[in-house]
């Protein structure tokens, strides 16, 4: 599972990268990669915490409805904390590419808002998909990991052919909606599966 998600997302992220590039050129591919960036190390926070603490815990349950309430009860409080991660990055966006990136980088400010309303939805996304890792769901996950990198790349394709380098944080938003409807929709048949 983690050789699964080692490849499919820097892969899908090349990719991406190379359409920006042949779209709209290397420096809005610049400014999207600096808020993808921001959005890396904020969001490594978030990921930490669910890998130390939430994903050992959903592992020590046995029935599905003690595995949706951990869900729930993660989610209460996870979620505000998210959303106020963005909301800080995006009030301080600015100070933050002062401190980052030199003045060029200063379009990338209206990048921020589709990427970060994105990075709210993955992380609920993934609250619904850690039950894959702590359950063994080894089909699943890499089912998922490699279907939903290859849909990130084709809407992000299809989205900055219409909106440009704004199209990129789109595919990202869009997809991460998808993987939250494919990961509810299934989180029983999930937890239910024999461990493969």
């Amino acid at each position: 599972m983690a050789v699964t998600s080692a490849i499919t997302t820097p892969i899908a992220l090349i990719l991406i990268r190379n359409i920006l590039i042949s779209e709209v050129g290397w420096s809005a591919t610049g400014q999207w990669q600096a808020v993808w960036k921001i959005s890396e190390v904020y969001l490594a926070i978030i990921t930490m915490a669910l890998s130390t603490y939430y994903l050992p815990q959903l592992a020590s349950l046995k029935s599905g409805v003690e595995i949706r309430w951990e869900i729930n009860k993660t989610a209460r409080v996870i979620l505000p904390v998210v959303i106020i991660l963005a909301l800080l990055v995006y009030l301080l966006r600015d100070v933050a590419i002062f401190l980052l990136f030199t003045s060029d980088f200063q379009p990338a400010r209206d990048l921020f808002s589709v990427q970060l309303v994105g990075d709210v939805i993955k992380i609920l996304a993934w609250l619904y998909a850690f039950p894959m890792l702590a359950r063994g769901a080894t089909r699943w996950f890499v089912f998922s990991e490699i279907f939903f990198s290859t849909t990130f790349v084709l809407i992000s394709w299809i989205m900055i052919s219409h909106l440009g380098v704004n199209g990129a944080n789109w595919g990202y938003l869009l997809n991460y909606i998808l993987y939250f409807i494919f990961v509810y929709g299934n989180l029983k048949r999930i937890i239910n599966q024999d461990k493969q």
